[in-house]
Parts: structure tokens; C-alpha cells; sequence
């Protein structure tokens, strides 16, 4: 290698191969000059005083593109003597040199971190230069930009040339440089034929006006405003009674209309006049805090979780052993004949239970392909979908798509319900329960009697539950898994956090032995009661009170127990990632309730924000559609959410033996003979299997031709080990010698091995029912 002012920098920088590096060491060595120019580099790099060129410079020496294209090995040959001789004859532009160097091996040796404010902020940039001035109502829009334009500041090298005395300046450019402000006269400019034109306006306004007469009492518009008030009072009707019927006709228990409470979502503020307001971004920890609050009557309205405000009825207490319905009844012939509400107009045909599922899941949607409009069943009407801006889905009974559930729309028994990833639906029950769904998941309502409260069936997903905050005692059936029982709510502030998930241990195949189901019911507030039906019978009651958990895993029976502290999911604040509060906003409003939710997620796993075609991916293969998600690890611009794709495909994979067959058949249509590699590293690891050799897999594999080959293999030896030894699975194995040479190293001492083993449940401790009754 010879020995240049690049390969110097180079090797100060320890980015060299150690065969090079040990070369050149000892040509430095053998070179008095060139140890000194080693000995000047690092001297003039660490000058506190000694400047910086100018930005805008001329030359071989001051134009800033001659370092960059020098450092990127792009600049002319007959130019590099000219500003190697430049460098060497000036400390300025030597230390420039070398700190830009320096600087960039940092950067491109570590994966960068992108403030999401920051990337909303670039992202709203327009051709002009300018971020838009957010309209009235959007308050925190602006405060978004606001906070962006401060953490931009500190990077910012340009010194902001202070205006003259008595120039001005436009309101939000005072952070800008003079070449990018905007013309100061172009306000003026733009606004004076606005101005002129409303002034014209109100003088012949005025002047109408007082062509009609003195402006007293006999004025005619006086009298006239007289004539309205005297015949209000006469025009309107008598008020309905509240809550007496649905809007299609059909009875809510106790009178209570769903669809006509004052319901808030999650994160939707109360509409400002003549404005609307995003509701995710009036997401806050002050919120969400002022809402979990004791006292249910100062709730500030802008509140995140808002508990349904009720008035207090007197009626007599549940008894909770006599109103848990055992699931033979609800096929039984009394309730088969029963008249089930609908809304007017609804089809009463039901297709056999199983023919929704007939299409093909990874067929790709045609252009044409819509739902048409969505056949309801004739199931009983169980509550109302509440939110206006998050989405829920629902299978099309003629065309098997899924579809959007439109806005403030009724639901029905009997009917599977998706939500997917980074969405939070609302749904108020008739039964004046309320379920948040935080993020992806699936349910269905239980098919009872038109006069029976649905019970709700969660097949997977994290949810919470609360009440609309009265006095009075609220329960609702749950079946959680093959688990069923009565949930009593025994507080007005009760909130009940559930999650259900897939836990597949590492090293086996899920297409063989199906993953098995894991369910946590922790209080997230207030006092809960849990009774279960077993084979056996009614089960005693378990109370739970916040700080505890109740747990079960696949069949073994449920544990009591304290945790330290709740998972981090059970805090809507961090139910969904920063970035994907950004992207939801670009699928929502693409997908239509009367269009197919998988042509619409198609149009979008393309579009030109990475974080947007991540989760319109993930959204694809939670009805699976999985081409979009395995083709994500060969794209090296999706780097930043290969782990969040990665977690998506093994959960595929675990929730059932056809999805798992499924991702398989997609991965060999993408990659062939290496779908094989790939389908199998998705299973994760034993202890025993890397010992056995499983190991020495992974780190072979970090040496593949293919990118989803190193990318799988690298995300499960981090996961393993939680190091990374620098390897960035998106550049070429040959550029990465002494990384993948860590990892052997790694190998050949045993480091290989789990610092911490998957657990399908947290750590928590576990208490005799006695114990937690004390």
C-alpha cells in the first residue's frame, strides 16, 4: 500500500485491514517525514484557536467540494498532488481534512440516529425551502416544529449575521442565514391587494347600513334581530329523551347510546372552532397523567385515556357466580331461535362459519379489487367503534378482504375484528365497557342473546379495559385464549391492562408444534376481580389490585403474582414508537371503508418514506400478505426497521402452523435456495443448539453473498449476546474483515450464548392467594 495524505488518514483512523495497517505503520516508522506530518495532523486537530476556511471559498484549497470529493476518492488525478500540496502547506486546511475524516469514520461506523422531530420537520420542507405555518388548531404541529428547529440549532455552522439597525425581520427567520431568508418586502407584497380590498368591503358595508336609517332602536336590522329572538322559543321541539334508542332503532341496556355519549378517544382533544385537530399528537405524559388521576372530575380534555362519563344508577349488585354463561348454551336451540336486532336494511344471511378464509393470503390484490359494501352478520349488535382516526378492520363475509370499519359505526356478535400495527381503536360495548386496543391484535364478540351483554373473545393483542366511571359495578365475559371467565370491574377508576401473545421457544419449527399462548392481566389502576369457568366449575374469584398480575402460559394454571414494576406496553405513552406515530397519519388516509385494506397497503410499500413502507409492510403481513415484509431485508434503505420487521415475520411465523408455512413459501419465492437458511434462523436458537454448532451457523453467515442472509444472522446473534462488534449487516463481508473477525473470536471463546433467555412472561414474584388477600 503506498503511503499517501489518504492513507495516512486512514490508518490514524484505524479503518485499515490489520495487514495494511501493520504495513504502513512501518513505512511511517522508516519515513522521518511522514512521522512528523503524524505527529502535525494530530497537533493541528486538537488547536483550540486555529480557525476554519471560509464557507464560501474558491479554489483547489477553499472550495469545500475539493474535501469532500478528496476524501471520497472521486477528485481528478491531476488535481490531488495540487490539494495534497495545499494540506501539507497550510494547518487550517490540513486539520480540515483530517477532522473531516475523522468525523466521517465515525458516522459511517455507526448507524445514525435521526431525531424523529427532526425527520417530520425535513419531511415538511417544501420546494421553497420553508416549513408551512401550521393552521389554527394545530398547536402541536407547531410546537413540532418549534422543538425541531431547536435541535437543529447546535448544528448549525453558520453564524446568523445580525440584522442592521432598523432592518427587519420575518417572524421564524431570525434562525436562518441571509441566503435563505425570504425576500422581506414579498409580506407586504403579497398581502396589500387583500388588505386594500377588505377595506374597500367595510366602507360600503358601512355605508348600506346607514343608508337604512339611524343606528338606534328603529334601525331595521335591530328589529329584525328582535323577530328571531321572539320566535325562537316557538320553533323548537321538545327535547328526546337521552339514550332512549340507536340510531338504527335498537336498545342500548339501561338507555345508554353509545353513539351519542360523550365519548373520547385515546388521543383525540375536543374540536376547536373551525379547526381540527390531529389527535395523535396531542399525545403527552401531562395527559395522560391528569386522566389516571383519582379524582374523575377534573379530567382536562385533551386527556389521552378519558373514562366514559356516566350518570350513577341504582340497581341491584351482580352476583358473580350466577351471571358467568357457559359457552353450551350459546348453541343452544332457545337461542338459536331468538330475533336478533339489526340495523334496517342488513342482510340476515351468514355465511358457514369457516368460508371467510378461502382466499389465498399471499395472492396479490388486483387494482380493481374493493369490498364492495360490507355484508354485516346477523349477530347481535354488541357497541359502536368510536374513534374517527384510527382504524379497525373487518372481513368482507362475499370477498374474504379485509375492510375498513368505518367511523362511529355499530358492531356486531359473531364478526373477527383486526387492528393493525401502531393503531389504537376505541370501542364502547352496550354493556358500558370501552376497550383500547394498543396496536395490532384480534377479537371477536361472543354470540349471545339479544339481551344478554356480548361477551369478547381475544385471540392476541395488548388492550386495556375500563368502565365509564360511575358507581356502579360493570362486568364483562372474556375468553382469553381457551380461558374463560367473568372480569368485574369493583372501581368507577378500575382500568385493566390484557395482553395476549404467541410465545414459540427458540429452536423449534412452528410449522411443526404450534407456539402456545401466553395472557398477563395486570391492573393498571384501581380494584379488578378475575373468575374463572373451568371443566371443573366456577373457580373461586381472584381480586387484583395495582402492583399484581395474574399469568398463565398455554394449559399450566394461572399464577398470582407482584412485579416491581409493570411492563412498558401497559403505558400508552409507550404502546407505539415515536416513527410510527409519524407513518400512521400516511395510511390513514389512504385506507377507504369502501376499499380493500390490501390494495391500499400495496400502493404504499413503495412509497418514498422508509417508515412508511416499514409499517404498510407489517400491516400487509398481518392479513398475510408477506412478500412486502421478506422483501424488506434486501433493501439496504430499510436498515433502521430491519428489527421491527424482523420481530413482525418471527411473530408470523409463531402464531400458527399455515402462517408459518406461509412466510416460508414467500421467502423461496424471493430468495430460492436460501430460504431454507433463512426460515430456519427465524426459529431462534436453543442453548443446546448453539453449543451443538447452531453458532458456528450464525457466524458463517455473517460472510453471505445475500443481505437478508446477514441481516437474519446478525439480528439473532445480537439478540444473543447484545453485541454488535461494529458489523453493519448491509455492507459487503469484504469491506468487513476485522468485524467478522470479532465475531469469530467470539465463537472460539465460548461467547456465543444467551445473556438473557427468552421468557414468555416478565419476572414477577409469585404470592399464595392467602397472602395477596392480606
Amino acid at each position: 500500500m503506498r503511503l499517501t495524505l489518504r492513507t495516512m488518514l486512514a490508518y490514524l483512523d484505524d479503518i485499515l485491514e490489520p495487514e495494511d495497517a501493520k504495513a504502513l505503520g512501518e513505512k511511517i516508522k522508516q519515513s522521518e517525514f511522514a512521522s512528523g506530518l503524524v505527529h502535525r495532523i494530530r497537533s493541528a486537530t486538537r488547536k483550540l484557536r486555529l480557525g476554519a476556511p471560509e464557507l464560501a471559498g474558491k479554489g483547489i484549497g477553499g472550495d469545500p467540494n475539493s474535501v469532500a470529493e478528496y476524501l471520497d476518492n472521486t477528485l481528478n488525478a491531476d488535481r490531488i498532488s495540487d490539494f495534497e500540496k495545499v494540506c501539507l502547506e497550510s494547518d487550517v486546511h490540513l486539520a480540515e481534512t483530517a477532522a473531516c475524516h475523522q468525523i466521517l469514520t465515525l458516522v459511517l461506523g455507526e448507524a445514525a440516529e435521526v431525531d424523529p422531530k427532526l425527520r417530520e420537520k425535513i419531511y415538511r420542507i417544501d420546494q421553497n425551502g420553508q416549513i408551512p405555518i401550521p393552521r389554527e388548531g394545530e398547536p402541536e404541529k407547531a410546537q413540532l416544529a418549534s422543538e425541531a428547529d431547536s435541535s437543529t440549532s447546535a448544528v448549525n455552522t453558520v453564524v446568523e449575521t445580525q440584522p442592521m439597525l432598523g432592518e427587519k425581520v420575518a417572524p421564524g427567520q431570525r434562525d436562518k442565514p441571509d441566503y435563505m431568508r425570504r425576500d422581506r418586502a414579498g409580506f407586504w407584497l403579497k398581502t396589500k391587494p387583500y388588505l386594500i380590498t377588505g377595506c374597500l368591503l367595510f366602507l360600503l358595508t358601512f355605508v348600506a347600513i346607514m343608508a337604512l336609517g339611524p343606528l338606534n332602536k328603529d334601525h331595521v336590522l335591530y328589529q329584525l334581530g328582535l323577530n328571531l329572538l321572539d320566535r325562537q322559543p316557538q320553533q323548537s321541539s321538545v327535547a328526546q329523551q337521552p339514550g332512549t334508542t340507536t340510531n338504527n332503532g335498537n336498545e342500548f341496556p339501561d338507555s345508554k347510546d353509545p353513539g351519542s355519549e360523550p365519548v373520547l378517544d385515546l388521543d383525540s382533544p375536543p374540536p376547536t372552532p373551525a379547526s381540527k385537530t390531529d389527535d395523535r399528537e396531542a399525545f403527552s405524559a401531562e395527559n395522560l397523567e391528569t386522566a389516571l388521576s383519582n379524582d374523575p372530575v377534573d379530567v382536562d380534555p385533551s386527556v389521552d385515556l378519558v373514562l366514559l362519563p356516566t350518570e350513577p344508577e341504582v340497581g341491584p349488585e351482580p352476583e358473580t357466580n350466577s351471571n358467568i354463561i357457559d359457552r353450551e348454551d350459546h348453541t343452544s336451540a332457545d337461542d338459536a331461535a331468538t330475533p336478533s336486532s339489526k340495523p334496517l336494511g342488513e342482510s340476515t344471511d351468514r355465511p358457514a362459519e369457516g368460508e371467510a378464509n378461502t382466499a389465498e393470503p399471499d395472492q396479490e390484490p388486483s387494482d380493481n379489487e374493493t369490498g364492495g359494501d360490507l355484508p354485516l352478520t346477523s349477530g347481535v349488535e354488541v357497541g359502536r367503534f368510536v374513534s374517527d382516526e384510527e382504524v379497525l378492520l373487518k372481513q368482507n363475509t362475499t370477498s374474504a378482504a379485509w375492510m375498513r370499519v368505518p367511523a362511529r359505526n355499530t358492531l356486531f356478535s359473531g364478526q373477527r375484528y383486526l387492528v393493525l400495527p401502531a393503531f389504537r381503536p376505541q370501542i364502547v360495548l352496550t354493556s358500558e365497557v370501552q376497550m383500547i386496543f394498543l396496536g395490532e391484535g384480534e377479537f371477536e364478540f361472543e354470540a349471545l342473546t339479544a339481551e344478554t351483554p356480548a361477551g369478547v373473545s381475544i385471540h392476541h393483542g395488548r388492550l386495556l379495559m375500563f368502565t365509564g366511571g360511575d358507581t356502579n359495578v360493570h362486568q364483562i365475559e372474556l375468553s382469553l385464549g381457551a380461558r374463560h371467565g367473568m372480569l368485574t370491574f369493583s372501581d368507577a377508576d378500575a382500568v385493566a391492562a390484557i395482553e395476549m401473545k404467541y410465545f414459540a421457544e427458540p429452536g423449534i419449527d412452528p410449522a411443526q408444534q404450534p407456539a402456545f399462548q401466553v395472557c398477563q392481566l395486570i391492573p393498571q389502576k384501581g380494584l379488578i376481580q378475575w373468575q374463572e369457568v373451568s371443566e371443573q366449575g366456577i373457580l373461586p374469584p381472584i381480586d387484583l389490585s395495582e402492583g399484581q398480575i395474574y399469568a398463565f402460559v398455554g394449559d399450566t394454571p394461572g399464577q398470582i403474582g407482584v412485579l416491581e414494576k409493570p411492563p412498558a406496553w401497559v403505558d400508552p405513552r409507550n404502546s407505539i414508537s415515536n416513527i410510527d406515530r409519524l407513518a400512521i397519519g400516511e395510511l390513514e388516509e389512504v385506507l377507504e371503508p369502501e376499499r380493500a385494506v390490501s390494495v391500499s397497503l400495496q400502493e404504499r410499500k413503495d412509497y418514498r418514506k422508509a417508515e412508511v413502507r416499514s409499517l404498510a409492510a407489517r400491516g400487509l403481513a398481518y392479513i398475510q400478505h408477506y412478500d412486502a415484509l421478506v422483501n424488506q431485508f434486501s433493501d439496504q434503505r430499510q436498515r433502521s426497521y430491519w428489527k421491527t420487521d424482523l420481530l413482525a415475520l418471527r411473530q408470523a411465523v409463531a402464531q400458527s402452523p399455515q402462517s408459518a408455512q406461509q412466510v416460508r413459501e414467500a421467502l423461496e419465492k424471493k430468495y430460492g435456495e436460501r430460504a431454507e437458511r433463512l426460515y430456519r434462523m427465524l426459529w431462534g436458537f436453543s442453548p443446546q443448539q448453539l453449543a451443538d454448532g447452531d453458532a458456528q451457523l450464525l457466524v458463517e453467515s455473517l460472510e453471505s453473498e445475500t443481505m437478508a442472509v446477514r441481516v437474519v444472522a446478525y439480528w439473532n446473534l445480537e439478540d444473543i449476546t447484545d453485541k454488535t462488534h461494529r458489523f453493519r449487516p448491509e455492507r459487503e463481508p469484504e469491506k468487513q474483515k476485522r468485524a467478522i473477525l470479532d465475531w469469530q473470536k467470539t465463537l472460539e471463546d465460548g461467547g456465543i450464548e444467551y445473556k438473557t433467555l427468552p421468557q414468555p412472561l416478565p419476572d414477577f414474584q409469585v404470592r399464595a392467594e392467602a397472602d395477596i388477600d392480606e
